[in-house]
Parts: C-alpha cells; sequence; structure tokens
C-alpha cells in the first residue's frame, strides 16, 4: 500500500473531478461544477496517475470525470467509492502531512499553505481568546483547530483555501497548491532545487514514521468499513495484516473485520443512511471481543468479511436499522467469508 500523504495527495487531485460521476451524492450541492470541470481538463496529461492524454481524447470533456474516477480506482480506492468522493474530499490532509513530514516551519509557507481563522469573506482574522481556550482543551493536535487552511498565494491575497482563485481569477480548489504536495510526494525527474530539497524532507520524514509491524505478541482486532474513501482499505487495513503476518506470530494474533457498505465518517444523514450501516455498532463489538481475549474466555475471531444489508429507502427516510442489515463478525464466518493471509499476501474474497 501507499503511505496517507501519498495516496491523499493523488486523491485532493483527482476528487473534484471524480465528484462529477455522482450527482446524487451528498455534498454535491456543494461542488462548484464549473471549477471541478476546470480541474479535469487540468489534470489531462502523460502522468500516469492521473488522466492520460490519450485516454482524454477518445473519452471527450465529458468523459473525464469518469478517467478521475478510474485513476483513483487504479490507485487502490474501491470501485464503489465514486459516491463518496465529493464528501470525503478534504486537502487539508495533504497540506497538513506534508508540512509535518517535512518539519516545515510556518514561516515556510509550504507550498503557499498557512492555518488562521478567517472572517465571512474568508480572509484571514484574529482568534478571540475564548476560541484558542476552547481550542486548547477540544483540539485533536492536528491543524487547523481552530481555523482553515489557507492560500497564501491566491491572487488577491491569503483566503481561505475553499475560496481560493487560479491566475485567471477564477475558482480552482487552489490547483496550484494541491499539485505542489502532489509533487513533493511524488518526485518529480528534473524538478527545481528547491522542490527536491522539500521532497527530500518529506521522503526522510516519511521514513522515520515507518515500521515493521511486529507487535510482539500482542492481539489487535482491525475494523474498518470496505467503502473507506478517505483512509482506502488497499492502503491501511489489508497492508497492515499482511506485514502483520510476517512477524511469525501466528494466526490469531492480529484479527482484521472488513464490514460491506461502511465508510470514513460513519455519517448516518441523508444519502449517506439508505446505503451505509453504521460502523460505530462494529467498534462497540470489537471492543467485546478484545476483552474476551484478553480475559482468556475467547481467541479473536478469524480475519473476515461482514456482508451488511443496506437498509434502503430514499435519502433521509431510510428504514429502522435491524439485526439482519448488521450481522455480527462471526466466531466461525463461513469459508466464502474469510480473508486469508499466506506469505504475507492478503486475499479478500
Amino acid at each position: 500500500g501507499l503511505p496517507l500523504i501519498r495516496y491523499n495527495a493523488l486523491a485532493s487531485l483527482l476528487q473534484p473531478c471524480a465528484a462529477l460521476t455522482e450527482p446524487t451524492a451528498p455534498g454535491y450541492a456543494t461542488l462548484d461544477v464549473p471549477a471541478a470541470r476546470r480541474r479535469c481538463a487540468a489534470l489531462v496529461g502523460d502522468d500516469p496517475r492521473l488522466i492520460p492524454r490519450r485516454d482524454a481524447e477518445r473519452a471527450g470533456p465529458d468523459g473525464l470525470p469518469r478517467l478521475a474516477q478510474e485513476a483513483l480506482v487504479r490507485a487502490g480506492f474501491q470501485p464503489r467509492s465514486g459516491y463518496l468522493q465529493v464528501s470525503h474530499y478534504d486537502p487539508q490532509t495533504p497540506a497538513s502531512y506534508a508540512m509535518s513530514l517535512a518539519r516545515a516551519s510556518v514561516a515556510d509557507g509550504l507550498c503557499g499553505y498557512g492555518w488562521a481563522r478567517t472572517d465571512s469573506s474568508g480572509s484571514p482574522a484574529p482568534y478571540r481568546t475564548a476560541e484558542l481556550a476552547g481550542a486548547f482543551g477540544t483540539s485533536s493536535g492536528r491543524a487547523p483547530a481552530p481555523g482553515v487552511l489557507i492560500d497564501e498565494n491566491s491572487p488577491g491575497g491569503p483566503v481561505a483555501d475553499a475560496r481560493s482563485v487560479g491566475p485567471g481569477g477564477e475558482h480552482d480548489y487552489n490547483l496550484r497548491g494541491e499539485r505542489c504536495v502532489y509533487r513533493l510526494a511524488f518526485p518529480r525527474p528534473g524538478a527545481p532545487s528547491a522542490e527536491r530539497d522539500w521532497a527530500g524532507r518529506l521522503a526522510e520524514g516519511l521514513d522515520e514514521t515507518r515500521r515493521d509491524g511486529d507487535l510482539h505478541g500482542k492481539p489487535a482486532l482491525i475494523v474498518q468499513g470496505r467503502d473507506d474513501t478517505r483512509v482506502p482499505v488497499n492502503h491501511s487495513s489489508r497492508p497492515y495484516l499482511g506485514l502483520a503476518s510476517r512477524a511469525g506470530h501466528g494466526p490469531g494474533t492480529v484479527s482484521y473485520a472488513e464490514i460491506t457498505h461502511a465508510h470514513h465518517s460513519d455519517s448516518q444523514a441523508a444519502g449517506f443512511d439508505n446505503r451505509y450501516v453504521p460502523l460505530g455498532y462494529y467498534y462497540q463489538q470489537a471492543l467485546d471481543l478484545m476483552w474476551e481475549r484478553l480475559q482468556g474466555r475467547a481467541e479473536l475471531p478469524p480475519s473476515q468479511v461482514v456482508r451488511t444489508v443496506p437498509r434502503g429507502g430514499e435519502p433521509g427516510h431510510a428504514p429502522e436499522l435491524t439485526p439482519a442489515n448488521v450481522p455480527p463478525i462471526a466466531s466461525d464466518p463461513a469459508a466464502t467469508d474469510r480473508i486469508r493471509v499466506t506469505g504475507g499476501t492478503v486475499r479478500v474474497p
């Protein structure tokens, strides 16, 4: 799998365009469609991770959103992820990871990004004392808290990244900044020296975060939604399961439950309620299963796919959740549901 900075930097570039494939998706009403179409056009080129020029010529302008979604699938996102691209678009994540991994100072303005509180126009404004005091107690520790990502290089002056405009004065979801982070995550031959230096610092910081997956016999139970579009299973739980298996502590040390029809934010708002099941239910069950394991009363269940059933119905009016929608993590899953690991290779049914 790819590290988070790489797949998030790639996703951030592609998602505004790919989101056009699902006009009924939650959040689509907030999408700037003309800006998203301009993003599609900007992705066409010689980079095989984005939209290859030859494919774009065949597909035409109306086919570019489909090609952007296909590029995400090639990169390891699930085929069903198109519906979630607009709601899971989050350029703050790759920007903050790039700054952290490269150990960039706030004064460096890496890729033209900064953090600040903003006023109603999107312009940076001073924090109120009460806001800072509250953030100290409630912040997760990750920027921005409180505040938003700022495009320091937007024509006309610094502005909230969501309101950034390009050189032509049109809203473009800060293509310049996102492309910069992407190039640091995926260094390119012949890059300018400053870009190479920052890419090297990012790679060095990334290497310092790598681990071998050896839990030294401590049990672990991983639960993740298959449709996670922020942290795709192909770049997180699945490869980690394979890596951990190489430590040689035997089956049952690390177990993985992959939940179908479940996603990253676990929202059950309109448009999510009829398509996805609540993942929190499985987190609670996982805690009970781990408690039984720690008390020596039972082993962890085998790695498995848990096949849920969406509630259906109209967005915002899904029927009440029933046990049939959320079958439990099984102590003895069917052979067709078992996730198997052989020689570090993970096979998911």
